[in-house]
């Protein structure tokens, strides 16, 4: 292969690959003028002699930012190769498609390619088709002026025997260029986002968005928050998001709110696929809250989904435990052993409520005198306080004792039933609104 035809296709292959970048806005004016100087070494095949100076000029057009159309004409007169008798003139033109890499910086570089004639004159005399590649460098002084150096290979047949060989003239190209009429100084892509204006239909691109080739943005996901800026690309359909695009979870259940059926959660719990708390034993208290997941069907449990005894579900339906089972020593509060077994129990239950505040209330029967009761049931409810604070390391400071004598009987005072019923230790919630947490 010769070396022109290896210029030639060195010049396509960069020019397509030129051709795929993205459009950018230059700040260069939209007509040009470029008067200079070339220096030409003509083909051996004219019997010219080695090398010549002359005179150029190129005019362009820009069509986008990166591509131009330019045409180029020049003029040299180069002497015979046995350096005696007249010279000829060789004038050539060419309209040429250019390519600039970065039309932006400072200095940009290009390429460029195109066809023309070649008409010689003097004892070498004739026109024949030419077509040329090359390339070149800008050097902008400003907006307007800028330094333009090029270097191109010319082919043509010989202007007079118009054989079959091409012939390669080679040339060295340098000049100022002058740009003509108004620059727009970026206003071409206002919006930063690669499409100029001109095509941009959307002109007021989000900086960082991402957009197709219409300047539009995209949002592949559809949650409202472009492709770009979205900090979460693959969000669910219908899911609602934050300005970053990621969703928003309001209860912290991993279902996403706007998909979720259930917006309102307690922490912890376990959900299904819409949102919806998980309940696998049905008693009402949610999977990864119940520490009783195995819960029988119908068993009444506490908030922690464990199954509760009587005294527990009295403690949470009346706020209050009333034991008349725990018994003394007659005219004593000491608390007999066979008590140790209900004390126990209800220590058990106040440990699992630890956030109530209790009193720990004594009463007696009617029997002896009144004063003597009252002191009486205050020793005894101290004694129990006692009892559940050395046993079972029960707060001291969540509970008072008082003691209410026989002033507040719940049973007849006229029998032996009722007595048994009025002497009794009642243990009272004095915060009924914590039993609702």
């Amino acid at each position: 292969m010769n070396r022109h035809c290896s210029i030639a296709l060195g010049l396509a292959a960069a020019l397509l690959l030129a051709g795929a970048a993205p459009a950018q806005a230059d700040h260069t004016a939209r007509w040009w003028l470029v008067p200079g100087g070339q220096l030409l070494w003509p083909s051996p095949g004219l019997d010219l002699e080695d090398r010549a100076a002359g005179l150029g000029l190129i005019a362009g057009l820009k069509l986008n930012p990166n591509w131009a159309l330019e045409g180029r004409i020049h003029h040299a007169k180069l002497g015979p190769e046995s350096g005696s008798g007249p010279g000829s003139n060789l004038l050539h033109g060419e309209g040429n498609l250019s390519y600039f890499l970065d039309p932006t910086q400072r200095l940009s570089p290009y390429l460029t390619g195109g066809m023309g004639t070649v008409d010689a004159s003097g004892p070498l005399d004739g026109k024949e088709f030419a077509w040329n590649a090359g390339f070149g460098f800008l050097y902008h002084f400003n907006e307007k002026v800028s330094l333009r150096l090029d270097a191109r290979n010319v082919t043509f047949r010989h202007p007079v025997t118009g054989d079959g060989e091409w012939l390669e003239s080679h040339e060295i190209f340098a000049g100022l260029s002058f740009g003509i009429g108004a620059v727009k100084s970026g206003a071409e892509d206002a919006d930063g986002d690669g499409v100029i204006d001109r095509l941009d239909r959307c002109p007021r691109t989000p900086h960082g968005a991402k957009v197709d080739a219409d300047g539009c943005p995209i949002d592949s996901d559809g949650d409202g928050v472009w492709d770009g800026i979205d900090e979460c690309p693959r969000t669910p359909a219908g899911a609602r998001v934050d300005a970053r695009g990621c969703p928003k979870d309001a209860d912290g259940d991993g279902v996403a709110d706007g998909i979720d059926e259930c917006p309102n959660t307690p922490q912890g719990c376990l959900v299904d696929a819409k949102g919806c708390e998980k309940d696998s034993d049905a008693d009402g208290v949610c999977d990864g809250v119940d520490r009783c997941p195995g819960t029988p069907a119908r068993v009444s449990v506490d908030k922690f989904g464990c199954p509760i005894s009587q005294k527990e579900r009295e403690l949470i339906e009346t706020g209050m435990i009333r034991l008349d089972n725990v018994y003394f020593d007659t005219g004593k509060s000491s608390i007999k052993p066979e008590s140790h077994k209900v004390l126990d129990e209800v220590s058990g239950i106040l440990n699992k409520y630890d956030e109530l505040k209790i009193e720990i209330g004594g009463h007696t029967d009617n029997r002896g005198a009144e004063a003597l009761n009252r002191t009486l049931s205050e020793a005894r409810s101290n004694a129990v306080l006692d009892y559940l604070v050395s046993k079972h390391n029960l707060s001291r400071g969540r509970f008072t004792a008082k003691g209410y004598g026989e002033s507040k009987p719940v049973s007849s005072s006229d029998t032996a039933a009722g007595w048994a019923k009025n002497r009794r230790v009642e243990f009272k919630v004095l915060n009924p609104e914590a039993l609702k947490r």
